[in-house]
C-alpha cells in the first residue's frame, strides 16, 4: 500500500476519534513521507474546553509498539467502518504520538516512519 493511501485512513480514523469526544474544531497539518528514509507527519490543533479524561487516557494508548502485520490488514478492518474507529488498531498503525492538552484546546503530533 503507499504511504500516501495510509496516512489517508490514519487521517480518517483520527476524524472519527474527534467525532467520538464531538470534537468539530481542529486544523491539520501534513507531511506525507515521499521515501522509505522519511517521516510522516501528522499534526491536529483544536479547540474545545473540558475535554475528559478518557480523551487522554485514549492518547496514551496510541504510542503502542507499531505492528507492520496491521498494513496488511488495515484496509479491511478500518476502511469499511464509517462511523466508528479501534484505538488499538489506530496506535498499530503508527510510530509516535505526543500530545499536549490544555483547558482550552489540544495539540497531537503523530509519526509514521515510511516502510
Amino acid at each position: 500500500m503507499r504511504e500516501h493511501v495510509k496516512v489517508n485512513r490514519i487521517v480518517s480514523e483520527f476524524m472519527n476519534f474527534f467525532e467520538s469526544y464531538h470534537i468539530h474544531r481542529y486544523t491539520m497539518d501534513l507531511s506525507i513521507a515521499e521515501d522509505k528514509l522519511a517521516t510522516s507527519v501528522i499534526k491536529f490543533t483544536g479547540k474545545r474546553a473540558h475535554l475528559p479524561q478518557r480523551f487522554i487516557d485514549d492518547l496514551d494508548l496510541l504510542n503502542g509498539p507499531r505492528q507492520v502485520e496491521f498494513e496488511y490488514y488495515y484496509e479491511d478492518l478500518l476502511g469499511s467502518r464509517d462511523d466508528s474507529f479501534s484505538i488499538e488498531i489506530l496506535s498499530a498503525s503508527i510510530d509516535y504520538v505526543t500530545y499536549t492538552v490544555t483547558d482550552v484546546g489540544f495539540e497531537i503530533l503523530i509519526e509514521r516512519v515510511h516502510q
